[in-house]
């Protein structure tokens, strides 16, 4: 698997208007932080699923909508989704529903989150349909827990398509991103967990030394799987964003890993906040080929970095060894 360095021509560029989502004091539900948006690109407009906290960190899901990727034409009141099962609750403070990462496949929207209960942090799955969800009619399904509830899972997503008949999910187990495929996602029913194979681990030294987790669901190209992630430095205890492509036909190998980082916290809004030094993204979407990735800044709101997409993938052409 190669590693290369970072051409200046990959570097995310930061919208000068961030950050596009802040906390609202008003709105109990988000009034101490709105983050890591989970996105999903439909008929030409793109909806952010974002995570808001309340004064006592309790989590629910709140929806915006943005037509040019930038500016937030519309944003609701009241949370689209919000805790109901005993595993995400927690009457003593922080929990709730974290961090969704958005998949849509034909008609149907899954939704991978995190569940949690202020003991240990697992992996949920829900979903509605497209129907319903263009109507705004928030009739989700209810969620199932897809992670062992004894051990901390994150950071999961699903793949856009099925891969050799089968649904591939990203997962990270412990420091490390993980992958596992299943033939029907309703296998998942409180007996079978998440498992699978570790795939990309934190390199010593670097700038993802301590853990990394996937940032959104990968993006299928001509060159294999995109994938965004983030890490955690064992140094400066920063969050970062990076760029590593899947196999195409196998997406169990890196064929590509860059060995510096997209996106990494410098400006005020990401070096304050409720975790001040982060950047953290939970999806991204292709717009009249703008590829803009949405991040959660400082833990506290919500800023969003593009690249033009084509040019992004023949400079990736370019470093990968045949």
């Amino acid at each position: 698997m190669p590693l290369e360095s970072v051409h200046s021509a990959l570097h995310l560029v930061r919208f000068d208007g961030n950050p596009i989502l802040e906390p609202i004091p008003d709105h109990a539900w988000e009034e101490k932080a709105v983050f890591n948006t989970g996105v999903l690109k439909n008929n030409d407009k793109i909806y952010l699923f974002y995570r808001g906290m309340d004064k006592h960190n309790f989590s629910s899901i709140g929806l915006a909508v943005t037509s040019d990727g930038y500016h937030i034409t519309e944003r609701l009141d009241e949370p689209i989704y919000v805790s109901r099962a005993f595993f995400e609750k927690n009457d003593k403070g922080a929990g709730g529903c974290e961090d969704p990462r958005i998949t849509q496949i034909d008609d149907t929207i899954y939704m991978f989150y995190v569940a949690y209960d202020g003991k240990i942090p697992k992996v949920a799955l829900t979903s509605i349909s497209e129907s319903n969800f263009l109507k705004r009619k928030w009739e989700w399904r209810a969620p199932i827990l897809i992670s062992n509830p004894n051990v901390m899972d994150k950071n999961s997503a699903l793949f856009p398509e099925k891969v050799k008949g089968k649904y591939a999910i990203l997962h990270r187990l412990d420091v490390r991103i993980w992958i596992d495929f299943e033939r029907d996602l309703s296998e998942f029913s409180g007996q079978k967990y998440l498992s699978g194979k570790a795939i990309a681990e934190p390199r010593e030294g670097m700038w993802d030394s301590e853990k990394i987790g996937t940032g959104g669901p990968p993006l299928k190209t001509d060159i294999g799987w995109l994938l965004i992630y983030h890490s955690l430095s064992s140094g400066d205890k920063k969050y970062r964003l990076g760029i590593m492509v899947l196999d195409g036909n196998d997406p169990t190998k890196v064929i590509l890993r860059l060995n510096e980082p997209i996106l990494e916290p410098k400006l005020h809004y990401e070096q304050s906040g409720v975790r001040p030094g982060t950047v953290f993204s939970c999806g991204s979407a292709v717009l009249n080929d703008d590829l803009f990735v949405y991040y959660g800044a400082g833990d506290t709101t919500v800023g969003v970095a593009k690249i033009r997409f084509t040019k992004l993938i023949d400079e990736l052409k370019s470093h990968i060894k045949k």
